[in-house]
């Protein structure tokens, strides 16, 4: 999916976040949605088909993590989420297992924060269906007296 034809829901308790990120992401044409919590949020999501969330991890009453486990509870769909936050307390194998795409730290770049929905949103197969390797390829040959040689002109 293309980011122009997406829906996004900014959940941050900060209302200035939640602007900047609207800002960005309606220049690159989606349409964009916003709560202040957890709590807010999943009631938007019962009203609205949502593409990705771009959710806080700290926030009253419902914080981000909370939210996005939750969403996967409930089995109908799990939309792309990308958690940012000012503080490293969402381990990575923790953000992993509930889904979340990317774990970005605040202040983000609008450059960085733009890949990591954009990422979040491509179609698995076209992410990982290119070639592994890309640009040019060298052969190296050499030759060695024995086995222990090679192995000690590593």
């Amino acid at each position: 999916m293309h980011l122009k034809d997406a829906t996004l829901l900014v959940v941050d308790d900060e209302p200035y976040y939640c602007e900047i990120a609207k800002d960005w992401f309606e220049r690159e044409g989606c349409r964009v949605l916003t709560a202040d919590d957890g709590v807010a949020a999943l009631a938007v999501v019962d009203k609205e088909k949502v593409n990705a969330i771009i959710t806080d991890i700290r926030m009253p009453r419902m914080d981000g993590v909370e939210l996005i486990r939750r969403l996967k509870a409930r089995g109908s769909y799990t939309p792309t989420a990308v958690a940012l936050s000012g503080f490293s307390d969402l381990e990575p194998r923790e953000a992993y297992d509930l889904g979340i795409e990317a774990q970005l730290s605040k202040p983000v770049s609008r450059k960085v924060l733009i890949s990591a929905v954009e990422t979040g949103l491509t179609d698995r197969a076209q992410l990982w269906g290119g070639s592994p390797v890309s640009g040019k390829r060298f052969a190296i040959q050499a030759q060695f007296q024995s086995l222990q040689s090679a192995h000690d002109n590593h």
